[in-house]
């Protein structure tokens, strides 16, 4: 009964092997100028420096103005 058994599990091992091994897939290349979907003028740049200075602004106005009201 064992060497059935081990016989069972051994092509059951080769079958899942055999269906596992897949051919090679290619890859697509393309040049960064064709696939690049956001613009290069860096205004993401400006724009997260100024929201920056802004909410720097708006706590430290907070912070003062709370400040000022203590008695």
């Amino acid at each position: 009964m064992i060497p059935v058994v081990k016989r069972i599990f051994q092509n059951t091992a080769r079958t899942i092997q055999e269906e596992d091994a897949m051919p090679p897939l290619e890859e697509d290349h393309y040049a960064s100028d064709d696939v690049r979907g956001g613009s290069e003028e860096h205004v993401v740049r400006y724009v997260l420096g100024f929201s920056l200075a802004l909410a720097i602004t708006c706590l430290t106005t907070t912070w003062m103005t709370g400040a000022m009201m203590m008695p």
